[in-house]
């Protein structure tokens, strides 16, 4: 394979181990564990800016005063130095919005990829 798209958390143990040679990123900034590598933007190419992201979700119509009680958890959780370290240190970047600004989010990047797909005629067989 001459060149493939890849998280970064799937492949860093590659890169430094030099098996596998990072030419960008496609994130808005340089990875903070891979300084050294270029943006997509940076190298020329516009437009093509995309991440990996991950989320908890909940089925709809959750009451309130769960969902509060679950992103606190949660949100206190990804501030354990321990653990924010480890998912720093693969990788990750960790956001922890609300749920509003998540919705928000994804809604956007629905809206995205479905323009891609109508675009390119993609199908699942």
């Amino acid at each position: 394979v001459d060149a493939s798209f890849q998280n970064i958390n799937a492949v860093l143990q590659h890169i430094k181990a030099g098996k596998l040679r990072p030419l960008a990123v496609t994130s808005v900034k340089r990875s903070n564990i891979l300084p050294q590598v270029p943006t997509l933007k940076e190298t020329g190419i516009n437009g093509c800016e995309v991440a990996s992201w991950q989320a908890i979700m909940a089925p709809k119509g959750l009451p309130s005063e769960v969902k509060t009680k679950i992103h606190a958890a949660v949100l206190g959780v990804l501030q354990d130095e321990s653990l924010k370290e480890k998912l720093l240190s693969q990788g990750f970047e960790i956001v922890a919005n609300t749920s509003e600004q998540f919705a928000q989010y994804q809604a956007l990047e629905f809206t995205r990829w479905k323009k891609v797909i109508e675009a390119g005629k993609i199908t699942a067989d």
